[in-house]
């Protein structure tokens, strides 16, 4: 699959975010979806199919909606439509070590707390890396397009 954007989608984008595409490089690139590296502070991830749109719209959603003590714990959302999400880019890799885990499994139960269902940061109790930053030894999801919000009754 690559980085292959699937053409129907790709036709639907913005002008603005083509042209973003087309002059930017490639930073990354999961399963739904491909990121690119906008400026030196910024990230364009857009959808390479479906599931993507839905992950995109879910980040922005759940940024949105997230109370100020959990958002300081997710990559900011500047802007997003239809396929693609501008997000704030963190670049420190989450360390390996005893201190940053128990720290994780803490941020784990705060998500939880607020009604959000962490889906895809641990692994068999273990960090998912790729999907984890540190911004001044604070712990910053940076893919939470999976994550679970919890319907108010």
């Amino acid at each position: 699959m690559g980085n292959r954007i699937k053409r129907s989608i790709f036709k639907k984008l913005s002008g603005r975010i083509k042209r973003l595409i087309k002059s930017s490089s490639v930073i990354g690139s999961g399963k739904w979806r491909v990121v690119y590296d906008i400026s030196h502070d910024k990230v364009l991830k857009v959808a390479k199919r479906p599931k993507g749109i839905k992950c995109n719209k879910k980040e922005g959603r759940i940024y949105k909606k997230a109370s100020s003590s959990v958002k300081k714990h997710l990559a900011k959302v500047f802007d997003h439509g239809r396929g693609w999400i501008i997000m704030k880019k963190v670049d420190t890799p989450f360390p390996d070590s005893k201190k940053y885990k128990k720290r994780l499994l803490k941020l784990k139960r705060k998500f939880k707390k607020h009604g959000i269902k962490p889906i895809d940061i641990t692994r068999n109790r273990k960090p998912k890396a790729d999907n984890l930053r540190l911004r001044n030894r604070r712990i910053i999801v940076i893919d939470y397009g999976n994550f679970k919000l919890k319907r108010k009754k």
